[in-house]
């Protein structure tokens, strides 16, 4: 049977991960199949996404040789799911919604729509550390944050890889950590990102 769930995901990973390489511009160009690699993507699985974003108009080819670049429409999906990871875009359902409770295990349930994020049994504690890292560097350097968003986001960091040590974060620290994420533009995505190494639809 397919897995309709995880496909949605895997196109969503990969438009978010070309975002962020990208920094949002249009101009940008990458190897679609070298974004795939560095995704854990297998080479079937990556064609079959990116078709489809090519199709939905979210991505553009560039050329010969299988670069592609961002659309003016890829960004603003994305974009849209930063700011509001609790509502669904175009062609996403809602990242995540607020209204979600531990259903044991650590398992989360999203009340709001038709995903179920579940505590991924194997996540990996260094890609975790270097995400967050990544995310921290950034809060550094935009000037442009109101020190305590920063102070806040920083906090919440903190408190993830904390907790990701000790078994795994709470839905109550990824849920702030969301709603942090999509006040403050320049992490947003990388937010999203942090989240999608920690849970499995």
């Amino acid at each position: 049977m397919i897995d309709i769930s995880q496909i949605k995901k895997d196109r969503f990973r990969y438009l978010n991960y070309l975002y962020e390489q990208a920094g949002g511009s249009l101009n940008a160009v990458y190897d679609m199949e070298e974004l795939g690699n560095e995704l854990g993507f297998e080479y079937n699985l990556m064609r079959n996404v990116v078709d489809y974003l090519m199709n939905e108009g979210l991505i553009e080819p560039h050329g010969l040789g299988g670069t592609i670049r961002l659309s003016h429409k890829g960004v603003k999906e994305v974009e849209q799911a930063n700011e509001s990871p609790d509502e669904a875009t175009e062609h996403f359902g809602p990242i995540i919604t607020y209204n979600i409770h531990s259903s044991g295990e650590g398992n989360i349930v999203n009340m709001g729509n038709n995903n179920v994020f579940n505590l991924s049994q194997t996540f990996d504690r260094s890609a975790i550390k270097a995400q967050t890292q990544k995310i921290k560097d950034v809060l550094g350097d935009d000037i442009f944050i109101d020190e305590d968003k920063r102070n806040e986001a920083l906090a919440l960091l903190t408190l993830l890889l904390a907790e990701v040590q000790a078994g795994g974060p709470s839905k109550d620290t990824i849920g702030l950590l969301l709603r942090t994420g999509s006040n403050i533009p320049s992490i947003g995505s990388l937010v999203l990102s942090l989240f999608l190494l920690i849970y499995t639809l």
